[in-house]
């Protein structure tokens, strides 16, 4: 429910506890009883990418509707991914500034979802450089973490920033 009321979410759970379920079943709800989002984008690191998110939609009955495209392997591989019709789309957190820089694709998301956003804590980064230049593009954030306790302050601001501009610390 937090989820569905509020367009800026940030999950912290431990793992195993149904993070990628929780919001999958979001995902459906916004999408086919909300109307609220017409497609998804999931950022994760790459093991997450080709196994938790695919098996999950497999593994629950209510969510074996959902489309989802994987985007990862060569460039020409992710081109095609991209230019499937589905409802998310899976992408490996490293190749991101490619899919913002490099792939000509335009973003057509409503709603990003950043598996693990422990690691975009890095303000300087690649990563989260190339994800702050499309960020106005999202209408709704949802940030996924088993582990959010940084090592500063500096590296939380990070994560905030993505989710909402660094609003909630202070600073815009």
């Amino acid at each position: 429910n937090f989820i569905l009321m509020h367009p800026i979410a940030m999950i912290w759970m431990q793992c195993g506890l149904g993070k990628t379920s929780v919001t999958l079943y979001s995902i459906l709800e916004l999408m086919y009883d909300y109307f609220l989002i017409s497609k998804t984008l999931v950022i994760a690191p790459l093991r997450v990418c080709r196994t938790v998110w695919p098996e999950e939609v497999m593994a629950w009955e209510q969510f074996n509707g959902l489309r989802v495209s994987l985007v990862v392997g060569s460039r020409e591989e992710r081109l095609k991914a991209l230019k499937v019709d589905a409802d998310i789309y899976v992408i490996n957190r490293d190749v991101l500034d490619w899919l913002v820089n490099e792939s000509g694709i335009k973003p057509f998301w409503d709603l990003c979802v950043i598996d693990e956003i422990s690691s975009f804590k890095n303000s300087k980064s690649k990563r989260f450089k190339a994800l702050m230049s499309i960020r106005q593009t999202f209408t709704r954030m949802i940030g996924l973490t088993a582990s959010p306790s940084p090592n500063s302050l500096e590296e939380l601001y990070g994560e905030f920033k993505l989710m909402d501009y660094g609003e909630r610390l202070g600073y815009r």
